[in-house]
């Protein structure tokens, strides 16, 4: 019996944890005077890793969680980002500082996707939806 609530008891925080992730609450815009069909939303899923600046304008956008909708206008876009990412296995450790790094992407207008920057790379997705992402594009700075 105890052993049955503790599956249940680790389950039910998995899914707390991964939902909490995955819901996206109040965006964050960034010229609330556009209508929606000009826009485009991005979720970041960037954990340390964030944008300081949006197209040479600095921002210091509060992202509350890892998926953090940011809305923007469409169009080419570049972003610097800052922060550092680190995947651990046993006894290798990897790290990433991201310090200065920029990446520029079109953005479709009307459309949502997804930035994750799972190692060394920023990867661009199509949509949010966590198990159907598809990968447009990936930057890598000179380093990786």
């Amino acid at each position: 019996m105890k052993k049955r609530f503790l599956v249940f008891a680790v389950f039910f925080v998995s899914f707390v944890a991964l939902t909490s992730c995955v819901s996206t609450g109040e965006p964050i815009v960034f010229d609330e005077t556009l209508p929606d069909e000009a826009m485009v939303t991005i979720h970041w899923a960037g954990n340390y890793v964030r944008p300081v600046a949006y197209n040479g304008i600095s921002v210091d956008w509060r992202l509350r969680s890892t998926n953090t909708p940011i809305r923007i206008p469409a169009g080419n876009t570049t972003f610097e980002i800052a922060g550092s990412s680190v995947v651990l296995g046993g006894t290798f450790r990897q790290s990433w500082n991201w310090e200065g790094f920029y990446f520029s992407f079109y953005f479709e207008r009307g459309r949502s996707y997804t930035i994750t920057i799972p190692a060394g790379s920023v990867d661009i997705h199509e949509g949010l939806s966590v198990a159907r992402r598809t990968l447009i594009t990936s930057f890598s700075p000179e380093w990786n």
